[in-house]
């Protein structure tokens, strides 16, 4: 995975989203039967990982939208994939071209591992636009800034 971000090859994308949503027939076969309490597809979670990074490289509207979707996900719907990677997710999303409306969405995520990793990335990676959201969703935060310096 990290050689196809790498090479930075687009027509990738639809691959590794529809690839995140399937499970091998023949993992349960060779399933390590002492996590048995979790689903079979956990058993990929790496790949799940790598393909999430993946699409934080391969910027385009389908990798966007993947991450988009991925993180509406209910913890739940998530689950039935691989451990819920939100914050990884977060972090893929940021460095795609981002709306106001986009970061203020993030900015006030009900789920605080997506909010306070965009809060995270927006203090890290600051712009005029982030600053702006931050200051309106999170005032508070832009005394962080301070610390850094």
């Amino acid at each position: 995975m990290r050689t196809l971000a790498r090479g930075r090859d687009l027509s990738f994308v639809p691959k590794l989203t529809n690839l995140f949503y399937e499970v091998a027939a023949d993992l349960a076969a060779v399933a390590d039967p002492r996590f048995f309490q979790y689903p079979v597809a956990w058993h990929e979670f790496r790949i799940k990982a790598e393909i999430i990074d993946a699409l934080g490289v391969l910027r385009t509207a389908d990798s966007k939208d993947f991450l988009r979707q991925y993180r509406a996900q209910s913890e739940t719907n998530s689950r039935r994939w691989a451990p819920p990677q939100h914050e990884a997710a977060t972090v893929a999303y940021m460095p795609h071209e981002l709306s106001r409306m986009e970061l203020d969405e993030l900015l006030s995520h009900e789920n605080l591992s997506i909010r306070g990793t965009a809060l995270l990335e927006c203090l890290k990676f600051p712009s005029l636009e982030r600053s702006e959201v931050l200051a309106a969703k999170a005032p508070w935060a832009t005394n962080l800034t301070s610390v850094r310096n």
